[in-house]
């Protein structure tokens, strides 16, 4: 028996990881059937269609995004002797991850695309924007899975997918010449002068004219590329599209769609945006800073739906609201707790009588929407708010921890704590899921 073995596909997404990693079940029998059907001369797309493994040169190729090629190998797996085989070379090695990939659905009920903010690293941590896209899809499977494994897979004929979001960067555009960065940089305190090269001169720059036009064309062009392959590798996908930003990311995606309405605007984008996600974002500073009011009837955003959320401990974050009326400047929305222990679900069942017969109807849970005509209506400063007159907030607020007595020494992380906020992916995910039901109801939901 310790001379059973599989074949078994095993990728590292760059040649500096040092272990190989198996491919989910439904991606190794993909390569397999290639493999075995049509030989080694074609490309498989993988993990969720964000990837090309060609089997011809063994690469993994990254389909919406700028990077280095990763490595995909066909090993012989002894389960039972715990290592693999290379079947071309013989090469036996006992150090690799054993854990197989989940599997992943390559259907999507929305996309979302993230645009980063300043510095190269999106945390403390430093990690890029694809591993915080990453960040945000496993939690938001994990939710949507937690949720379907209360019985609403049971309840429902309505086919659930996955939310696909993936990363967009700007970064290069104006740090091409890290040498240039890295030769007139004091040696003392490294970590914290990085800090001041990528993430304060980021913000210098995009003051400067000249750069932020530079940094906005770029951010057009990677969004009008990715979206149309999206749209291209899945064409039953008739949704549209939402936008997240970042800190500085989404003060670019503000001015991206900021248009006005006296005079003859362009589209900066070949496609319709939905949602604008605005998170841990200095907006509003920087409208003030201008002298610009969001007041001003013929400034618009060419979008659906624009949120506004934010850390309270966030010392980089500024609230919307007051700049479009200051009549009544009401506090922020709290963000409700990711707990389903507490019912805080993101989906209920409706129980409907018609005819005599029950129906059971799937509706989002969303506690966000305003019922009285009492409160303002921010969202009138986007171009398709009229499509739900009862979203009509924009200011959110992520809750404070138990913590608060330390504000100032956790000040520094809030500014980087969305990319792990369940709170926050639930909240994005109601508001999708909520989009979709007025599409489906002709503009009109069920509550």
């Amino acid at each position: 028996m310790s001379d059973a073995f599989e074949f078994y596909w095993f990728y590292k997404l760059n040649d500096l990881e040092p272990l190989w990693t198996p491919l989910s079940v439904s991606d190794n029998n993909k390569l397999e059937t290639a493999h075995l059907r049509d030989g080694d001369g074609r490309k498989v797309a993988i993990k969720a269609g964000r990837y090309d493994a060609d089997l011809e040169t063994e690469l993994l190729i990254p389909v919406y995004w700028e990077a280095c090629n990763g490595l995909i190998k066909r090993f012989k797996w002894f389960k039972v002797k715990k290592e693999i085989h290379n079947e071309k070379d013989s090469q036996i090695l006992k150090t690799f991850n054993s854990t197989i990939d989940p599997d992943e659905s390559d259907r999507f009920d929305h996309v979302c695309f993230i645009v980063h903010g300043i510095g190269e690293g999106c945390d403390l941590q430093l990690r890029s924007i694809l591993d915080c896209a990453n960040s945000f899809r496993k939690k938001s499977n994990e939710i949507i899975d937690a949720n379907l494994s209360m019985g609403f897979r049971d309840e429902l004929s309505q086919k659930f997918n996955s939310i696909e979001f993936l990363p967009i960067s700007w970064h290069d555009v104006i740090h091409s010449d890290k040498k240039k960065w890295k030769d007139i940089t004091l040696p003392s305190i490294p970590n914290l002068r990085l800090f001041s090269n990528t993430a304060i001169s980021d913000m210098i720059f995009y003051a400067n004219i000249e750069f932020r036009k530079k940094i906005m064309e770029k951010v057009v062009e990677n969004l009008n590329k990715y979206v149309k392959i999206f749209k291209n590798r899945n064409d039953y996908y008739k949704g549209k599209i939402s936008l997240i930003g970042h800190s500085l990311g989404s003060l670019i995606l503000f001015d991206l769609l900021s248009i006005y309405t006296n005079e003859n605007n362009k589209s900066n984008f070949d496609f319709e945006v939905e949602n604008f996600f605005a998170i841990g974002s200095p907006i509003a500073f920087f409208l003030t800073t201008r002298g610009t009011s969001l007041a001003d009837s013929n400034l618009k955003l060419n979008c659906d739906f624009f949120y506004n959320i934010f850390h309270q401990l966030d010392p980089f974050a500024y609230r919307i609201e007051p700049m479009v009326s200051t009549e009544t400047i009401l506090e922020p929305v709290q963000l409700s707790k990711y707990n389903l222990e507490n019912q805080n679900l993101l989906w209920r069942i409706l129980n409907l009588t018609r005819s005599g017969e029950n129906h059971h109807i799937r509706v989002t849970n969303n506690e966000y929407i305003n019922e009285s005509d009492s409160v303002f209506d921010y969202q009138q400063i986007c171009t398709g708010s009229g499509k739900n007159l009862r979203l009509k907030r924009i200011d959110f607020a992520i809750e404070k921890s138990a913590f608060d007595h330390l504000d100032y020494l956790l000040f520094l992380t809030a500014h980087s704590s969305y990319w792990d906020s369940y709170d926050l992916v639930l909240f994005i995910l109601k508001q999708l899921y909520y989009q979709v039901e007025m599409e489906e109801n002709g503009g009109t939901t069920l509550k």
